[in-house]
């Protein structure tokens, strides 16, 4: 997102950031492994899928001295993947707020940075993206916990559940038999 560009704080470094099983497809789509590890939650979580009665959620790996697998070195505070980085990383530091964009209370961003119009139609593409891949996301766990494989499988075969799903929609999509809602 232009707003963020030479922007001095990285949020990148501070947040663990969530993934949807869309996320983890389209990076591992671009040859990127290794980057995503699965996170146990106390209880039920909002895209958190179920495995033997327990919650869990994705999540994008940081490196040891901090920071997201992607931050570019150097300091630049610039993202590796730019072009196919999660949605919630595509959409901060806006929000939905009663159908209006708005900026995040609780945000990084350095005092005073104020959106330009075109900052707020980029954001506005980003909100939808994240809400059309987080409702996919969301799809996708529903069948899995509704499944067997929820039952007596194993947190790691959710992905591969997931990125089959994935293709499946992928190839669907190609064929144009599925409309975007």
């Amino acid at each position: 997102m232009e707003f963020c560009r030479g922007c001095e704080v990285s949020c990148c470094s501070r947040y663990y950031i969530p993934l949807s099983i869309v996320d983890v497809f389209i990076i591992s789509m671009h040859g990127w492994k290794d980057f995503y590890y699965i996170e146990q939650r106390d209880g039920e979580c909002n895209g958190c899928f179920r495995v033997r009665g327990k919650y869990y959620t994705l999540k994008m790996k940081k490196r040891i001295q901090g920071g997201c697998v992607f931050l570019k070195e150097g300091g630049e505070y610039a993202c590796g993947i730019h072009e196919y980085k999660p949605s919630v990383c595509a959409a901060y530091p806006f929000t939905r707020e009663d159908g209006k964009i708005v900026m995040m209370e609780n945000r990084e961003c350095p005092k005073g940075r104020t959106p330009t119009e075109k900052d707020m139609m980029e954001a506005e593409s980003a909100l939808d993206d994240y809400e059309y891949e987080w409702g996919l996301h969301n799809r996708i766990v529903n069948k899995w916990n509704n499944s067997l494989l929820s039952k007596y499988g194993w947190p790691g075969l959710f992905v591969a559940y997931g990125l089959a799903q994935m293709l499946i929609w992928s190839a669907a999509a190609k064929l144009n038999k599925i409309e975007r809602d």
